[in-house]
């Protein structure tokens, strides 16, 4: 038999849903994974000062108490 045009519409319809609802889905992980990017980039920021620090500290500090 053949399906009603009614039916492969209806069917063509879910499809389009489930197609829109894993868009949302990969909207909201995109965003909890730009927002987990976002928090190690500070830290790595973090992490650069202290590094630049230390390396212009250390050798001062090598310097006065060498003599």
């Amino acid at each position: 038999m053949m399906e009603s045009l009614e039916v492969k519409l209806a069917r063509v319809e879910e499809k389009v849903d489930q197609v829109l609802r894993r868009l949302e889905s990969g909207d909201k992980r995109f965003m909890e994974l730009d927002a987990r990017v976002t928090e190690l980039e500070r830290k790595l920021t973090g992490y650069a000062y202290v590094i630049t620090a230390i390396a212009f500290i250390v050798p001062l500090a090598l310097r006065y108490i060498g003599g």
